[in-house]
């Protein structure tokens, strides 16, 4: 477990923040690509562009918040669990933040 967090942290390092056009954009598919397994690339290419746009205006995604979006496209679970997840993980940062 340990070393799979120091290659999620190297491969963050590496990738995180890539050149593109109009600078620089993040790139879940290239930081989690294990995440991606069974999407197509027209899926891979709609939540690349979702997570890179909210980057784009500040948010921080984690993997988790990946791994959900890619688990409701492949149908693992429904959209409202999905923003079960969501908000739960957002009441969480929220408190945390305020500790």
């Amino acid at each position: 477990m340990i070393e799979d967090m120091h290659a999620a942290l190297e491969r963050a390092q590496r990738v995180e923040l890539s050149a593109s056009e109009g600078g620089r954009t993040l790139d879940v598919v290239a930081l989690w690509p294990e995440l991606f397994e069974g999407l197509d690339e027209a899926q891979r290419d709609a939540i690349r562009q979702s997570f890179a746009a909210n980057w784009h205006e500040g948010w921080q995604p984690n993997r988790d918040d990946v791994a959900d979006l890619t688990a409701q496209t492949r149908g693992e679970i429904d959209a409202e669990e999905y923003m079960r997840r969501a908000r739960a993980r957002a009441r969480s940062s929220r408190s945390a933040a305020g500790s």
